[in-house]
């Protein structure tokens, strides 16, 4: 994952709402229709809505909605420990008193930068 791709997935999780989100199973009174929500713990404010018969098979709504609702905090978290890895590796690189152990860290860097 390049470093163009973590500052794309920052913005997208700065612009979203805050979390942490829930995820609950809910049915619509009468109706046939039953889903999964994705929302706040606090005051059970929606933030998306996962329905049968619209874009999700019935066997999958409530595992998709507790990962969208898991990835709200989990994206932001990963993000931090790449950048930390990301940083640790290369100050290993630069820093390192044994050039063996270095020169690794080095190759490491440079098989990363190959893939981005």
């Amino acid at each position: 994952m390049s470093t163009m791709d973590l500052e794309r997935l920052k913005r997208l999780c700065d612009a979203s709402t805050p979390g942490p989100w829930i995820a609950n199973e809910m049915s619509s009174g009468g109706s046939t229709k039953s889903g999964a929500i994705v929302g706040y713990p606090s005051d059970s404010s929606m933030v998306a809505s996962l329905y049968d018969g619209e874009y999700i098979e019935k066997k999958n709504r409530e595992h998709d909605a507790a990962f969208i609702a898991e990835a709200r905090t989990a994206l932001p978290e990963l993000i931090a420990e790449v950048e930390l890895l990301r940083w640790a590796l290369g100050h290993y690189a630069n820093n390192s008193m044994s050039p063996y152990e270095g020169g690794i860290a080095r190759e490491a860097l440079a098989r990363h930068e190959e893939k981005t």
